[in-house]
């Protein structure tokens, strides 16, 4: 906490407004999987609240970075979870299988870990480097509807679910679709 809030001070005397907190893996004690972190320390919830309000005395807003598709790693290589990722059984998957709607659940249960605590208007959904999208137990569907449409689908549910359940709009990378413009008019408004 001490470092975080000397990067507050810096970046508040650099007269930036957002600092967006990056979550992979197992590095906040998520309510809805506390075993996880039990065995070493990492931010609480109170820390986050502790933080979120340390930056808005600065005027910035403390945005979650929740990855909410690829970059999952941390979370597939748990025998729990191991079956939404997108593989063929042999390395721990990177990415979540979006057809999945124990996936979309999951998402969820971190939502609603993190979110609760900042007060950010914005949730930073992450959505990049989706590898195995279009591979895998998402071949056949891919193959008849494209990745693109996939992906598309996945991203508009995420935001509805954050800006419905949550009253957030979303932040996500573009790399995914950056290659694509025609997809850029089924991003979800409010999207940055």
């Amino acid at each position: 906490m001490e470092t975080l809030k000397v990067l507050v001070d810096l970046l508040a005397g650099l007269k930036y407004n957002e600092l967006q907190l990056y979550f992979e893996g197992m590095c906040f004690v998520y309510s809805q999987f506390p075993q996880y972190t039990a065995d070493f320390s990492c931010l609480t919830s109170a820390d986050m609240e502790e933080l979120d309000q340390y930056c808005s005395e600065r005027f910035i807003a403390l945005v979650p970075n929740q990855n909410s598709l690829g970059h999952m790693t941390s979370w597939l290589e748990q025998e729990e979870f191991r079956h939404l990722g997108l593989g063929d059984g042999g390395e721990v998957p990177n990415t979540l299988n979006p057809l999945l709607e124990e996936s979309f659940q999951f998402v969820d249960q971190l939502y609603q870990s993190v979110l609760p605590h900042f007060r950010s208007e914005y949730v930073h959904v992450g959505m990049d480097e989706a590898y195995g999208l279009g591979r895998y137990q998402t071949e056949a569907y891919c193959r008849e509807y494209g990745k693109s449409a996939l992906f598309m689908q996945w991203l508009n549910r995420i935001s509805d679910l954050a800006g419905e359940k949550y009253g957030k709009k979303i932040q996500f990378w573009a790399d995914m679709i950056c290659d694509c413009p025609e997809l850029y008019q089924q991003i979800p408004k409010d999207a940055v």
